[in-house]
């Protein structure tokens, strides 16, 4: 069982070697027909001949370990892959791949003759259902559209009649938009007028101001001598 599950990926123990020998090397063939075993194994362009998949690790004292599947050389992790489509190992408490969906329908399509043109025929069903599914998504997205641009447009509308727009008001606008974009600059200005005629020390009204108080002050020092 310990060399079965080196064969499926385990991890290897230094202690399986033998004293007084440098590597360990364990191997095993299996015979199948099975076309996902075979579509695997193409993916990785190693070579499926008379059905026949041979296995072979090799662990090494220095620690090292090297997997091949018809004598291509793998990692670990394809070990386990394909491992996992060959072997399975039962236990208490362990998930049993009988529980599995996928691995009841590959028991299933094994056992039927002619299986491709029902395969077929099924994805091409699968397909069209899919192609419908996809229509009827698109329909609903349109009506959710033509019902977001209803909420929209009435909104719209309602905010140009309760504007109250008028005849020609179009042109008073415009007309009143050079104003408008100079705003900060007249705004400005007038701040400045208002400084020079009031705010400043130089006050141009107090100044006047000032000036009258003088001048009403002689005109009445010249009253006053003439009364005199």
């Amino acid at each position: 069982m310990k060399s079965i599950e080196l064969l499926t990926g385990a991890r290897a123990d230094l202690a399986l070697i033998r004293a007084g020998v440098s590597v360990c090397t364990i191997s095993a063939f299996s015979k199948t027909k099975s076309d996902k075993i075979s579509e695997f194994l193409n993916n990785f362009s190693i070579p499926f001949d008379d059905n026949i998949i041979l296995i072979r690790r090799t662990i090494e004292n220095a620690g090292k370990s090297k997997a091949f599947i018809n004598d291509s050389q793998v990692n670990i992790s394809t070990l386990v892959s394909i491992g996992q489509q060959l072997i399975d190992f039962h236990g208490q408490n362990e998930k049993y791949s009988l529980l599995d969906l996928d691995f009841q329908l590959e028991i299933l399509d094994n056992e039927v003759e002619n299986l491709k043109p029902l395969l077929k025929k099924s994805a091409h069903l699968y397909d069209k259902v899919k192609d419908l599914e996809s229509k009827i998504e698109s329909v609903n997205l349109s009506e959710a559209e033509r019902a977001r641009k209803i909420d929209l447009y009435s909104f719209q509308i309602k905010e140009i009649d309760d504007a109250k727009l008028e005849v020609g008001e179009d042109e008073k606008l415009e007309a009143e938009l050079p104003k408008l974009k100079n705003v900060e600059k007249i705004t400005s200005l007038s701040k400045e007028i208002i400084t020079i005629l009031y705010s400043s020390d130089n006050a141009v009204l107090g100044g006047i101001l000032n000036s009258s108080r003088k001048y009403k002050a002689a005109d009445e020092k010249t009253l006053l001598r003439h009364y005199h």
